[in-house]
């Protein structure tokens, strides 16, 4: 199993040691052509090269299978156990022609078509080496399958809707597929497939590669046969994962040292909301190593077997998300701490990471919801240096970014705003630490702290005008993080100064509406900033009866809150009172006790949309000195208070959202 695709390598000489040349010879019998006969110019040389595989999710048999290079096909039937042999001959001048594979089901399974996208000739007969046989062991695209087809459809759909019809491009477009999305566009295909009568194709749709070079369609459909029946949804991707037909067969020898994959999404929401969506693997031959991510940093011992590396840590990994869940009859975010101690990894493709692991969830915040146990089946991709934006030092020099920095003293990564000087000097303008920063070959930026962490950050896209996802790769005397977040550009055009009698308004967290229901009518969670100085955390959702219900400080008094503006920073305060137990007293008054305070700092805004740097402590029986302190980049929409509180949201800014773990608390 190679983890990340190996480089193509092409040409002349490649072509003479790997491939079947097929030379006819000018003549029998002697070396002469003075009699014009056989002497002219000699027949073009050919190129051979036989495909193996098979067209499964369960077997196809008897598919019909069509290899195309360029504007060729070349045409092969599977046996009952949906396994074919294709052989393709073309011009030795189209070995840089492209390669890919559509079968298509008989015998009452017509609507069954798969697709898979290989590579060029060129490439694929240097894999094949000497005896011309390309097989899944060389090449697992040659598996033609419904995963294959989930990600050839997402490629395509990265490309604009093109046709990818090179190597190149195959190459270029992987970073922009979510692993995830693969995963479960696979599982939908699987079900329509094994479970037609359960799960027919929509409307308007002959064949299952129809629905999936279909974005808005296939996105609806996955939706649909996921909330039909989120059990049979659940073991279906567990069992792609288990297959060894539709996952990469594991050579301990070829895993790399050290890999990295990310779940990805479009939506802006996702690149400032969700944490702990990178992983890297470093992986020891002696089958030791390291897994970290954004809040943790753990040994592990890992085993090959199969299509799988089973990965056990050394200690738990201990996470924490804010899922939403009913809690006492109120749907709002509950503080889940996850607990697990291992995984188990497998390859879809080159370009796709599948984990399964099971945890242990605790609800601390609501103990009504008792402890649980949950294996989930999640996909991520692989990334490489390749893969990123290719910034220079004249990008940065005298500008202001938001990024992420080590936090010694409460052992957590936070944002911060980097001050970057063009003469390679910086401070880290919240913490006051001062750096030094150099931009290296690979236009990744690379950071050397007072305090002797070291950074390096890479921007992998633009997420909207002023934002892009930054992954960052901190090296800390405590271990290494790995994460990515949003980075905001704090444009001084943009730069946000606040009037205390503009602030009052409804300001929503991530936009107007429910990123994952964006038609229930429902706004989502806001900060409401009354004239008063006072004002309440919203939120609003759908009750059993399919009511809408707000939540503000009327249902739950604990949401009520005091702001005030301090140099432009804006402080948000919960508080209680100890003696009558009441909420929103003033804090540092007898008996009141301050459990929640957030101070948004602005960065920019466009449009009523601001961009700020948020710091956060919470602490349920009372904020000491002791207390974390949190630094997330966020945004905000405003709204006038006079607008309907709910019930009338425009349709929010959505992607595909994966199940990253650990949303951040609103």
């Amino acid at each position: 199993m190679k983890f990340p695709y190996e480089a193509a390598r092409s040409g002349r000489l490649l072509l003479i040691g790997s491939l079947f040349i097929v030379a006819q010879l000018a003549a029998c019998g002697g070396g002469g052509h003075d009699d014009g006969g056989d002497g002219g110019t000699p027949p073009p040389t050919t190129v051979k090269l036989k495909l193996k595989g098979a067209v499964t999710d369960a077997p196809v048999a008897n598919a019909v299978v069509t290899v195309h290079v360029g504007d060729q096909s070349f045409a092969a039937t599977a046996d009952a156990n949906g396994t074919y042999e294709a052989d393709v001959e073309v011009d030795e001048s189209q070995t840089g022609a492209f390669v890919s594979i559509d079968a298509k089901g008989t015998d009452g399974q017509e609507f069954v078509e798969f697709s898979s996208l290989l590579g060029s000739l060129a490439t694929l007969a240097s894999q094949a080496g000497g005896d011309g046989v390309l097989t899944p062991d060389e090449n697992f695209a040659t598996q033609v399958t419904n995963v294959s087809t989930a990600e050839a459809a997402l490629l395509v759909r990265a490309n604009g809707g093109n046709p990818v019809s090179s190597e190149a491009a195959l190459k270029a477009l992987g970073a922009a597929v979510n692993g995830q999305a693969v995963l479960d566009l696979a599982t939908a295909i699987k079900l329509a497939v094994d479970s037609a009568a359960e799960h027919p194709l929509p409307s308007g749709f002959s064949s299952t590669l129809a629905l999936a070079n279909d974005a808005d369609a296939s996105d609806a459909f996955v939706a649909d046969t996921q909330a039909q029946n989120p059990e049979m949804f659940a073991q279906a991707q567990a069992s792609i994962v288990d297959d060894p037909t539709l996952t990469k067969p594991v050579v301990a020898g070829d895993i790399p040292a050290s890999l990295t994959a990310a779940i990805l999404s479009t939506d802006a929401g996702f690149t400032f909301n969700y944490t702990n969506r990178v992983v890297t693997y470093e992986f020891d031959q002696s089958g030791s190593g390291v897994v970290a991510g954004g809040s943790y940093n753990v040994g592990m011992h890992w085993v090959a077997s199969g299509s799988g590396v089973a990965v056990t840590y050394n200690e738990p990994i201990r996470t924490v998300s804010y899922d939403t869940e009913d809690c006492d009859g109120t749907v709002r975010q509950v503080e889940a701490h996850y607990t697990t101690n291992g995984a188990t990894l497998s390859l879809l493709s080159g370009r796709t990471l599948a984990s399964k692991e099971t945890a242990t969830i605790h609800y601390a915040d609501c103990p009504s919801l008792a402890d649980r146990t949950q294996t989930t089946t999640s996909a991520s991709t692989i990334l490489g240096d390749d893969d990123f934006e290719q910034l220079t030092a004249g990008d940065l020099a005298d500008t202001r970014q938001s990024f992420y920095v080590y936090d010694a003293a409460q052992q957590q990564v936070v944002a911060d705003v980097a001050q970057l000087n063009a003469d390679g000097s910086g401070i880290a303008m919240v913490s006051g630490e001062a750096f030094s920063w150099t931009v290296d070959a690979q236009g990744a930026v690379n950071v050397s702290f007072a305090g002797g962490v070291v950074g390096r950050y890479r921007e992998l896209r633009a997420v909207d005008a002023f934002t892009s996802d930054l992954f960052y790769d901190l090296q800390t005397d405590d271990g290494r993080f790995v994460d990515a977040g949003a980075s905001v550009e704090v444009d001084p055009a943009f730069a946000t100064e606040i009037d205390v009698a503009d602030l009052p308004g409804r300001y929503y967290q991530f936009g107007i509406g429910n990123e994952l229901n964006p038609g229930s009518g429902t706004k989502d969670f806001r900060l409401r900033f009354d004239p008063s100085g006072t004002g309440a955390q919203e939120n609003d959702f759908i009750d059993g009866n399919g009511n809408l219900v707000t939540v503000d400080e009327n249902r739950d008094p604990s949401v009520a809150f005091r702001w005030v503006l301090d140099d432009n920073m804006i402080v948000v305060q919960r508080t209680f009172n100890t003696d009558n137990g009441a909420y929103n007293c003033v804090a540092g008054s007898a008996n009141c006790v301050l459990f929640d305070q957030r101070t948004i700092i602005p960065l920019v805004d466009e449009n009523g949309r601001y961009y700020v740097l948020e710091r956060r402590q919470v602490a349920t029986y009372g904020i000491t000195a002791q207390t974390p302190t949190t630094g997330l980049i966020r945004y905000y929409d405003y709204e006038p208070l006079d607008a309907p509180a709910a019930g009338a949201a425009p349709p929010a800014r959505v992607g595909k959202l994966a199940p990253a773990r650990g949303p951040s608390l609103h």
